[in-house]
Parts: C-alpha cells; structure tokens; sequence
C-alpha cells in the first residue's frame, strides 16, 4: 500500500522531512519532492499540509522559502520517506526505490 497523507499525517511533526510525489487528474505523477513538513490544517471536509522545499545548495545570498500547500481531495499524492532527521541521498534513494516498485 502506497503511504498517503491521509494515513501519515498523524506521524508527522513540524521540521520532519518528507520525500513525496503528486498526481494531477489525468494521473500523471511529478518528480519526487523533498520538503520541510510546517504543519497541517483541514479545509472543507478533507485535510492539507503546508510544506517548504528542500534544495541542497549553497548560495552565498539566501532568499526567503516559499510556503506551499498540497489539499488531500482524492489521495493525490504518495508519501515516499518521511525522516525526522536530515536524510542523505543514499537514505533518500534508498525509500524512492522502494516505492516506485510497490
């Protein structure tokens, strides 16, 4: 079983990183995501949860993270590896290989 939101979101705490994919209508799936979980909230009769992207750079001018939101209306979206701890690439493709066979 594909680990959604909606099952997972109780494991979840503030600064845990989660590694996801999104499905638009058509069902087409995104390249997986890294990002920051902030917290989540319900709106209308289902739940969200506001996230930050995660990108390992270095820059030498640090620019404002942009808070994004995902709404869980039809599970569209697989959870991939959730982490409380800053993962390294080898746990991270560890967990995507993992998924994309299940």
């Amino acid at each position: 079983m594909k680990r959604t939101f909606i099952n997972e979101f109780k494991n979840l705490a503030f600064g845990d990183y989660i590694l996801f994919q999104e499905y638009d209508k058509n069902g087409d799936v995104s390249n997986p995501i890294m990002a920051i979980y902030l917290g989540y909230f319900t709106y209308d009769q289902t739940v969200g949860f506001y996230y930050v992207r995660w990108r390992n750079e270095n820059r030498l001018i640090e620019t404002q993270p942009k808070i994004e939101e995902h709404i869980e209306w039809d599970e569209h979206i697989n959870i991939l590896g959730h982490w409380s701890e800053k993962p390294n690439m080898k746990e991270i493709m560890e967990s995507y290989r993992l998924c994309e066979f299940n």
